[in-house]
């Protein structure tokens, strides 16, 4: 038996050594990417150099300076393209969407600004390297379901934690309420949906009251704080 735990033991550290040494660790340092056709925001297209220092891009053109020490990569015949912004998903939130435990976009709850999408994404979800590789660099990941479902994010598919990944935004989601059918199954009558469109509006009213009341409150204790 404990020849038998033994070598169960060493199966695992090399199966986890065998892991290790397949996660590729990012380089640092300076990269210069030549003779590349490079497709800029503002200035067209430019043929030349593209040099990245510490993670930015510190210069583009036919004749950039390259440092000594520079790692250098030939793009003859390669294009190199700013990263696409995917403005509305729930990457990070949702990994398999039949199985609630990957799942972490929608709460319980019509009016939950509250929950904010940062604290939920997953750095190591297995979508997040395709999409990346497919050329998207930043996502806005966004709750779903409910009026108010929760505080969106913009991320950058790359880092270790929700932290690193953040880009600087977020903001309150609010899925305003439809006045139309919910698709050819929706076997509502027209005064039903009116009633439902009328009932959502006015809860939709009053959220904004109640937060307005909520702010003003906050407000005059700060004043008789002071």
């Amino acid at each position: 038996m404990a020849k038998i735990i033994t070598g169960a033991i060493l199966s695992l550290l090399l199966m986890f050594s065998a892991l290790q040494a397949q996660v590729a660790k990012p380089n640092k340092g300076i990269f210069a990417l030549t003779n590349a056709t490079i497709e800029t925001i503002t200035n067209g297209t430019v043929k030349g150099t593209l040099l990245i220092n510490d993670g930015k891009i510190t210069a583009i053109g036919e004749n950039v300076s390259i440092p000594s020490g520079a790692t250098t990569i030939d793009c003859t015949g390669h294009f190199i393209y700013p990263g696409m912004i995917d403005g509305g998903t729930q990457l990070g939130l949702e990994e398999i969407s039949s199985i609630s435990l990957t799942a972490d976009a929608d709460e319980i709850g019509d009016f939950t600004p509250h929950m904010q999408a940062l604290t939920a994404v997953n750095p190591n979800a297995v979508a997040i390297p395709v999409t990346r590789v497919e050329g998207v660099t930043t996502v806005l990941t966004i709750p779903q379901n409910g009026m108010f479902p929760g505080t969106a994010a913009l991320i950058n598919l790359v880092g270790y934690t929700p932290d690193q990944m953040y880009a600087g935004f977020k903001g309150v989601v609010l899925n305003y309420p439809s006045s139309g059918r919910r698709g050819n199954f929706d076997r509502r009558s027209e005064e039903d949906i009116k009633k439902a469109e009328e009932k959502s509006l006015k809860n939709l009213t009053m959220y904004g009251q109640n937060s307005s009341c909520m702010q003003a409150s906050k407000v005059q204790q700060k004043r008789a704080i002071k």
